[in-house]
């Protein structure tokens, strides 16, 4: 019973803390409300594609025409990635706003 309890009480804190170090990212102004990275928004738009294409019934789409003439979508790097921001996207309401919880989350699953 103590072991449950002391855990429980480290993944507060850690769920605090983490909601404290992205407080800024989580919770922007209006005038940190784009993404900090320089290909953030290249990521996103892959993201909201594939969320796109999900909709549409084709679960693994192979090309997205806004990128680079057509490039393979998902070639260089994990799909995984990609669903969760596409999936995040739904509550957050945009694919900016699920970067930043993704980042969070990540570093919360990290910790």
């Amino acid at each position: 019973m103590f072991e449950r309890r002391t855990s429980l009480v480290a993944c507060a804190g850690l769920l605090l803390l983490t909601l404290l170090v992205f407080r800024s990212v989580l919770f922007p102004a209006d005038a940190a409300r784009y993404p900090w990275g320089s290909d953030t928004l290249g990521h996103v738009l892959k993201a909201n594609e594939l969320r796109r294409a999900a909709q549409g019934g084709e679960l693994y789409p192979d090309l997205q025409p806004a990128w680079y003439m057509g490039a393979q979508m998902l070639r260089y790097y994990p799909p995984l990635p990609y669903y969760l921001l596409a999936a995040l996207s739904y509550p957050a309401g945009d694919g900016v706003a699920a970067a930043h919880w993704f980042v969070a989350l990540c570093a919360f699953a990290g910790g």
